[in-house]
């Protein structure tokens, strides 16, 4: 995995409207008006690649696939019946059938991405293809979650439910990564987590780092209000909107500092000036 330090500011860009198919959906708001980050299911991640690099049981040896069907089976059952089970279940799944792998790997991947929660960060705010792919087209906005304070509700969160909540960079690649999943009971956290941040290197300037929720919470997260170091109001954010983020801004993160993007007169490149 990725050892590089983690970053020091967490940014996440939104639209400031309503979905204009569910006008009732202000989801992309709420991160201001609410504190409220949700957290997406891997299913609902706008790249068809993403999270969808199998753990290649198919190569395993024979006697390593035993142990690892046996690993999650009751500890209560005798060596016996969970080896006859274990066998049972790898021949009922097919993933040693030439013909039926292919099939089973993809309901497997299919159930973990309809599972696993996603949530999504950049670690960059001036990449124009962010504003303008995440930000309704530089309509938008940008906020800059500060690392140590989002780490104490990312501690909150895992003392309260007791579920995994795993941070890492995501790796860009050019070629599909081949991911053998563990024998041991608990090694295959290593391969999921690998699996769920590893992506196409078309996607490389987003410099992202996310987090991997076994399950998302349904109601989001919800942040404090020292949380956000900075809201950035997108370069064609029309003036009402600025008004009213910066209203919001105010009340719901007192200490943030509100920024609006320009384009530079003699650059492709962005500046940030106070408001």
């Amino acid at each position: 995995m990725n050892d590089k330090p983690k970053p020091k500011t967490l940014y996440k860009f939104r639209s400031w409207k309503s979905d204009p198919k569910d006008p009732k959906d202000n989801y992309p708001k709420t991160l201001l008006t609410e504190r409220r980050l949700w957290v997406p299911t891997a299913a609902k991640l706008n790249d068809p690649f993403d999270c969808c690099i199998p753990l290649r049981f198919d190569l395993l040896s024979e006697n390593d696939l035993v142990k690892r069907f046996e690993n999650m089976l009751p500890d209560e059952l005798s060596p016996a019946e969970k080896k006859q089970k274990a066998l049972k279940r790898i021949q009922e799944c097919g993933i040693c059938d030439e013909a039926r792998k292919v099939s089973t790997m993809r309901a497997w991947t299919r159930t973990f991405r309809e599972t696993y929660g996603i949530l999504s960060f950049s670690t960059v705010r001036d990449v124009p293809l962010l504003w303008s792919h995440y930000a309704d087209k530089y309509r938008g906005f940008c906020v800059g979650i500060d690392m140590v304070q989002f780490s104490k509700t990312r501690i909150e969160y895992i003392t309260r439910t007791n579920d995994p909540f795993l941070g890492a960079w995501v790796k860009y690649v050019n070629e599909f990564p081949e991911i053998v999943p563990s024998t041991d009971k608990y090694g295959d956290l290593h391969g999921f987590l690998e699996s769920y941040t590893t992506k196409s290197v078309c996607w490389d300037h987003e410099r992202e780092y996310r987090y991997v929720f076994a399950r998302p919470p349904e109601s989001g997260l919800i942040l404090s209000p020292q949380c956000v170091s900075e809201v950035i109001l997108g370069s064609e954010m029309p003036e009402a909107n600025k008004k009213e983020v910066t209203k919001v801004v105010g009340e719901q993160f007192p200490s943030a500092q509100v920024l609006e993007a320009r384009r530079k007169i003699d650059s492709f490149e962005l500046e940030f000036v106070p408001v």
